[in-house]
């Protein structure tokens, strides 16, 4: 889990101090025995419910559709600026970005829980955990393995209560990407993928070995040649060497835009590489790859349809 520095004193003062103003969260009187949940989030964290949430702050994109996916939408009262999806979200209050949200916020909206992925400050788990506030972190960027994304949802469910919904949705995830597997086994040949984050004055940046991004490419049929390093940091000399088949370019948060073939072709040296030559460069929705969820099996179908459109006709 990635960390980021800070002043936990300072915060947990300040987390005090608006602790009474907070609004309430009653319960019935029955709440406490009727749910109890006690589990493990990604991180290795032990997270101990006595009653069902009834007020949730998303500090993570990923957790704010799995959330709305699984039919626990409306107990959702805060979200970063980056949870942007599914659209009714956006009627929600933003508490700041997800590496620095802000905490006076969070507390003003009384949360009874609180989630979180990749990113999540030590700091305001801290404070939040000081306040007896439950924090779940969830799944973050290096997994290769879908029963991640299967825990994660089974998790979020249990702590809403919301199990069935859930059940419904991973068995529907699991037809899908058996269908997939089944389809790409045919191919007869993989091509070599590059997924291009940036390029050009920002850096050259692509999905590294051990990233889900990685496990989604292989997964489609593809090979990715961000495999040779670790991390995300390429460079031009790699690319050319190793001359992809075909070039992803991401058109949601976080991608490399829109027009990016246009792009490339007007900036040298890329407009050398051969899948620009030949109109090999794809720009997606790179949302259902980089976030990590329930529309990542939408993300799969959609990069084998790239990678073989011969096997779905």
């Amino acid at each position: 889990m990635k960390f980021f520095g800070g002043a936990p004193c300072a915060i947990f003062a300040m987390a005090l101090a608006l602790l009474s103003c907070a609004p309430s969260s009653p319960a019935d009187a029955g709440d406490e025995a009727a749910f109890a949940v006690e589990l493990n989030d990604s991180f290795g964290r032990t997270i101990r419910l006595r009653q069902q949430p009834r007020r949730i702050v998303s500090l993570a994109p990923n957790m704010s559709e799995t959330l709305f996916l699984i039919g626990a939408g409306e107990l959702l009262v805060g979200r970063t600026e980056y949870c942007d999806y599914p659209p009714d979200i956006l009627s929600l209050p933003s508490v700041g970005t997800i590496t620095s949200p802000n905490m006076e916020h969070i507390l003003s909206l009384g949360p009874d829980l609180v989630v979180g992925s990749t990113h999540f400050l030590k700091d305001t788990l801290e404070a939040l955990e000081n306040l007896g506030i439950p924090v779940y972190l969830g799944t973050g960027i290096f997994y290769n393995d879908y029963e991640e994304i299967f825990n994660m949802i089974t998790d979020l469910a249990r702590l809403t209560g919301k199990e069935q919904e859930a059940a419904a949705l991973t068995d529907g995830m699991r037809g899908r990407k058996a269908a997939v597997e089944e389809a790409v086994a045919r191919a007869e040949k993989k091509p070599k993928v590059y997924y291009m984050i940036s390029f050009g004055e920002a850096g050259d940046f692509t999905a590294g070995s051990g990233t889900f991004i990685s496990y989604l490419i292989g997964a489609a049929g593809g090979l990715n040649t961000g495999d040779s390093i670790a991390g995300w940091r390429y460079s031009l000399e790699a690319l050319f060497a190793d001359e992809p088949d075909i070039i992803l370019c991401g058109t949601g948060s976080g991608g490399s835009g829109s027009g990016s073939l246009a792009k490339l072709a007007a900036t040298p040296p890329y407009n050398r590489l051969r899948a620009v030559r030949e109109g090999r460069v794809y720009e997606i929705d790179n949302d259902v790859i980089d976030r990590i969820g329930p529309r990542n099996i939408d993300g799969l179908e959609m990069l084998a349809k790239i990678f073989h459109a011969e096997l779905f006709p």
